[in-house]
């Protein structure tokens, strides 16, 4: 699982795995859906290097205490003696080559750059099972949208424009553990909000209440549980599943 991935990625020098992010971003970009056979392999080490990048983005030296304590326990990375990133894990590697507070701010951008290619390349196929790891690690960006990240238009945000633009989609929003869009909600009233940033926050908003109104079928996804993503998650296979959805997220 993702866990056990990101344990073997902390002996991973932190050039290669901002390199792999970035070349899986590319071939994505570049081929979208023949991809398609490659999702599953794609995920995996997503999940991992976004795991390894979120725990040293918490967890680093100068890194944000305050920040680290929003990470719920299902995403936590943590050495025998129940240390976040134990000390022992991270002295596997010369210190020139261990992930930075810098690289990994970098690389978790990176993650949520692939994502969001991999929503809009691939907008059916069944993420479902990777939504848990990719909202407890967006937990502590989203417990601080509105008070430190009001300057750019970060990957999350752009990764949840993605992801509340495509219909079928839009339901995995659903799957978080805590409601997403409070935080959203509250940004967009934060003082000192960048154009871009509130441009973005905006258009989540404006893209739900599109769904909201108009009760258009979402294409089935592929892999188990098509017909669930498809109606928005109810089960009962009708066609206003996504502007239900949509409804009850604007709640």
């Amino acid at each position: 699982d993702a866990i056990t991935g990101a344990r073997g990625v902390v002996r991973v020098r932190a050039s290669q795995q901002i390199g792999v992010l970035r070349a899986l971003h590319e071939a994505v970009g570049q081929l979208g859906r023949a991809l398609a056979p490659f999702v599953p392999s794609i995920l995996a080490a997503f999940a991992s290097l976004l795991v390894h990048a979120t725990h040293v983005a918490c967890a680093a030296p100068g890194a944000d205490a305050a920040e680290g304590a929003l990470l719920p326990a299902a995403a936590r990375l943590t050495a025998a003696d129940g240390s976040l990133l134990g000390a022992a894990a991270a002295a596997s590697l010369p210190e020139g080559e261990r992930l930075t507070l810098a690289q990994a701010r970098e690389a978790r951008l990176w993650c949520m750059k692939l994502l969001a290619a991999l929503l809009r390349a691939l907008p059916t196929y069944d993420y479902r099972r990777w939504m848990p790891i990719v909202f407890g690690c967006a937990a502590p960006v989203l417990g601080r949208l509105a008070t430190h990240y009001t300057q750019s238009a970060n990957g999350l945000l752009t990764t949840l424009l993605t992801m509340v633009e495509e219909p079928a989609t839009l339901p995995l929003l659903a799957l978080a553990p805590a409601p997403v869009l409070p935080p959203v909600y509250a940004t967009i009233a934060a003082r000192r909000l960048a154009p871009a940033v509130l441009d973005t926050l905006l258009a989540i908003v404006e893209a739900l209440l599109r769904h909201a109104r108009t009760a258009a079928p979402a294409a089935a996804p592929d892999g188990d549980g098509a017909d669930a993503a498809a109606d928005g998650g109810d089960g009962d296979g009708d066609d206003d599943g996504v502007a239900a959805t949509a409804r009850s997220l604007l709640e």
